[in-house]
């Protein structure tokens, strides 16, 4: 998935995540790979559409 989001060209007008349930997540693991895709589509965001 990370690498799907690093060959996006096109700039990036908006992102969600859905359906995230922590009394579900006992190790947050989802958690972490929610923030880490967070993360990586804000700093695609940020390539593709410049800091300001």
């Amino acid at each position: 998935m990370i690498n799907l989001i690093q060959r996006i060209d096109q700039p990036i007008v908006g992102a969600d995540v859905v359906e995230y349930n922590a009394s579900q997540d006992v190790s947050n693991l989802t958690a972490l790979v929610a923030a880490k895709l967070v993360k990586e589509i804000a700093g695609m965001m940020l390539k593709t559409h410049g800091a300001g």
